[in-house]
């Protein structure tokens, strides 16, 4: 070797050399980044209402005596209140107020119309609605005028607006399309991520995408004990949940597995204000989880279900978790509305 050669391999080593000691210190970063939240002394505990939340907001919804079927999602804006209901109807009413504004079930397959809607978002000051049947996405403006439509080429359970398009929850993630899609504003696959081989034989959490306050987008697989954070070059791990030795099996294949051995797995996570809540099911129970990322105050437990208002949160807002009830179906809780057929609850966090 002449020393021409012996000045290049040197060269080459030390790029080498470098380079693993830089996907080492990323790897390094990654971990320190990732927040691991242990779940562990739950069991037969109660979690106070006044340890948790600061205030509750009641929205009773004014339906002007149309019917209102159960509903199947919220979503909230800085002056609007959406709801879809089972019945494929779509309502908007004003907030915080809960006055009626407009109610659609345009049920066909015309321009406009949708077969199954299953989902919504916010973003870019337009309602999103999901068509699961027609894997269609249609916009709508703040009082639910038409407004366009989009078809993509892939069953989806969940999605969510970003800046350069849309997220979907894949239902059936294979090789070359995995669990998270990642669409352009008109439903072309731009890439997919997070692999996945499990199938989705139940399905405990209807909601995978949550957006926080500073409109950061985070990302809940089915059964994953993973949150992920949007960012510009894909999904990166943000926070973990370790529930000890109650913690499901990583190469568990079926979510009737996850069940059957009784260990314990997420079934719904949310992000409000500096609090990271999740609620988990273990042999046969529901818990929730509330993590403090100020102090690293944690309660955990299952809520009192003394209370008048009943804590089961389904959803979020930029400020608070959001629950309801059908106040026809509830003794307890009387609206001061006699056209309120149902009423959402946005609880505040302390």
């Amino acid at each position: 070797m002449n020393l021409k050669h012996y000045f290049i391999a040197i060269t080459l080593c030390a790029l080498y050399i470098l380079n693993l000691m830089g996907c080492k210190n990323q790897q390094d970063a990654n971990e320190k980044d990732l927040l691991t939240i242990h779940i562990e002394d739950y069991e037969n505990k109660i979690i106070p209402r006044l340890a948790v939340i600061s205030s509750i907001d009641t929205i009773a919804l004014n339906t002007c005596g149309n019917f209102m079927g159960d509903i199947k999602t919220v979503c909230i804006s800085d002056s609007m209140v959406y709801v879809l209901d089972r019945a494929n109807a779509v309502w908007a009413f004003k907030f915080p107020s809960g006055d009626f504004v407009k109610r659609i079930r345009n049920v066909g397959h015309g321009n406009g119309e949708y077969v199954s809607a299953w989902a919504m978002t916010l973003g870019d000051s337009l309602l999103f609605l999901m068509d699961f049947d027609t894997k269609s996405i249609l916009a709508y403006d703040a009082v639910l005028n038409y407004k366009s439509s989009f078809r993509y080429g892939f069953p989806a359970m969940d999605f969510i607006k970003v800046k350069d398009g849309f997220l979907f929850l894949n239902l059936l993630a294979t090789e070359k399309l995995h669990r998270i899609v990642h669409t352009n504003n008109l439903g072309e696959v731009q890439q997919s991520y997070l692999p996945s081989k499990m199938s989705l034989d139940m399905i405990y959490n209807e909601t995978s995408f949550v957006r926080d306050k500073n409109g950061e987008v985070y990302i809940f697989p089915p059964f994953s004990n993973e949150i992920y954070r949007w960012t510009s070059g894909g999904p990166k791990p943000a926070f973990r949940t370790d529930f000890g030795r109650n913690t499901a099996k990583d190469n568990v294949k079926s979510s009737y597995d996850i069940t059957e051995s009784e260990r314990a797995f997420n079934t719904g996570f949310f992000i409000v204000d500096h609090h990271i809540i999740n609620n988990f099911y273990h042999s046969g129970k529901t818990y929730y989880s509330f993590y403090n990322m100020k102090d690293g105050r944690q309660h955990q437990g299952y809520p009192d279900t003394t209370e008048v208002i009943p804590f089961a949160p389904r959803w979020q807002s930029s400020n608070g978790l959001i629950g309801y009830i059908l106040t026809n179906d509830y003794d307890k809780w009387k609206p001061q509305k006699d056209s309120c057929d149902a009423a959402l609850f946005v609880f505040h966090l302390k």
